[in-house]
């Protein structure tokens, strides 16, 4: 069985704590690798071989100086996935614990047709996109860590390729993102894993696609009262959200929203939400008409 051990450095030398989980596991079995992750850590690496390693992985980068747990989950998702280790071992720190629980959670998350859920089952939601897709390529180029160019990435591009297949398929003619989750209030956002597909080629979405996609959720917002007159987003979805406003018992909505129209016109295209208070499921449904001051009727 392969084994990797994590071991923790601190001032310059190499956490005893970590250093007896490498030797245990040399004690359990013949094939058992170390991993450092840190600034100034490559000199530390030799000390793992009398301690059992057979090899040692170094991640030395100014970027690891800090012991923040993310960028080292993102170096050790790169190096399992690369080499496939069986098992994965962790001394007991606040770093490591944290490290050990990111990389698991954030992996767990996948779902078929590089889609990912936010939480157990299906929870799935427009975070998906604009974090669980965005954040680890853009961190990976950003960050330039070791191993961050490997398999892991590659699995990412994969991922958020065949994602966009299916996120493009969700944004209306209008620029409107499909109105569902609990993160409506970032708006914009849901254009992100457009521009993250664009930038770094994971897509098969022509560049006018993209495009139009992106460029018609930002009008979408911005034609319909998300910047408030101080030029600050407003909580909410077009403008702001006040508190009770949607009617759960009936078939209708106290806010309508307008396209804009020629000067001359007065008709309108509401866009009317409605949420049934046995179900608390939304629908939703486009129909051109001419409500009534701040009502519509389905």
């Amino acid at each position: 069985m392969a084994t990797l051990v994590y071991v923790e450095d601190h001032e310059g030398e190499l956490v005893n704590g970590s250093l007896g989980v490498l030797s245990k596991a040399a004690q359990l079995g013949d094939d058992v690798s170390a991993v450092l992750c840190g600034s100034g850590v490559k000199e530390l690496a030799a000390q793992t071989g009398a301690y059992g390693a057979t090899r040692a992985y170094v991640a030395d980068d100014p970027a690891l100086e800090h012991p923040l747990p993310q960028p080292r989950v993102d170096v050790l998702a790169g190096l399992i996935e690369k080499e496939g280790f069986d098992a994965v071992l962790f001394g007991a720190s606040v770093l490591t614990a944290d490290v050990a629980a990111g990389l698991a959670l954030h992996e767990s998350f996948a779902r078929a047709g590089g889609w990912y859920s936010d939480g157990a089952i299906r929870a799935y939601d427009h975070y998906g996109a604009w974090a669980l897709h965005f954040y680890p390529l853009v961190w990976s180029r950003l960050a330039g860590v070791p191993f961050a160019d490997g398999a892991s990435v590659r699995q990412w591009e994969d991922r958020l390729r065949a994602y966009l297949d299916d996120h493009v398929l969700l944004i209306g003619t209008d620029g409107a993102p499909l109105l569902q989750g609990r993160s409506l209030i970032y708006r914009f956002a849901t254009a992100a894993a457009l521009w993250v597909g664009a930038a770094t080629g994971a897509t098969n979405l022509s560049p006018g696609t993209i495009r139009r996609a992106a460029s018609g959720i930002v009008r979408h917002f911005v034609l319909r009262g998300a910047v408030d007159d101080a030029g600050l987003l407003t909580v909410g979805w077009h403008r702001a959200w006040p508190v009770g406003s949607c009617r759960c018992r009936r078939t209708t909505s106290s806010w309508t929203d307008r396209e804009p129209t020629p000067a001359g016109r007065s008709t309108s295209s509401a866009r009317i939400c409605l949420r049934s208070a046995a179900s608390g499921r939304w629908r939703r449904s486009s129909r051109s008409r001419t409500p009534a001051a701040g009502r519509a009727s389905a």
